[in-house]
């Protein structure tokens, strides 16, 4: 669904009745993967953190587990599983960021350094969903009663 949408809004969906469909299909991603904006969902969890909206993290989670390799997946959801625990033990993002990679390397047997810079290039890739998520849910207009 997802990958129909970024379709359309590239195809240069600027008619109310591109924008309609634009946005039944967010609506549909919405329902499908609602789920993913509960806390179980490491990546909307994160994503909710960092102060999006719900509806842009559902999406976000659903194009960035689509595109992303499922080992690469499992990784940054280990790492932000740490991460968010640090969050809400009132730890700065900075510091419960490095305290998640630091903790997941020890567990994985990695080299803290290796695990930061592959955990760095998922993390690009899951804040490229999400920018691409706010800025075509914020194409959506409002309906308006007025006639």
């Amino acid at each position: 669904m997802t990958i129909r949408l970024r379709i359309a809004w590239r195809a240069g969906a600027r008619s109310f009745a591109g924008l309609v469909g634009v946005g039944v299909l967010l609506g549909l991603s919405n329902v499908a993967f609602g789920a993913t904006t509960k806390a179980t969902d490491t990546l909307a969890a994160m994503c909710v953190a960092g102060g999006e909206r719900d509806d842009v993290c559902a999406c976000a989670s659903a194009e960035f587990r689509r595109a992303t390799d499922k080992n690469d997946v499992a990784v940054y959801s280990d790492v932000g599983r740490v991460y968010l625990a640090r969050l809400k033990s009132a730890m700065p993002a900075r510091d419960a960021w490095d305290d998640a990679i630091g903790s997941v390397a020890v567990k994985k047997r990695l080299m803290p350094i290796d695990l930061a810079d592959k955990a760095g290039a998922i993390r690009a890739r899951h804040e490229a969903a999400i920018h691409q998520c706010a800025e075509a849910t914020a194409a959506i207009p409002t309906h308006s009663s007025a006639h």
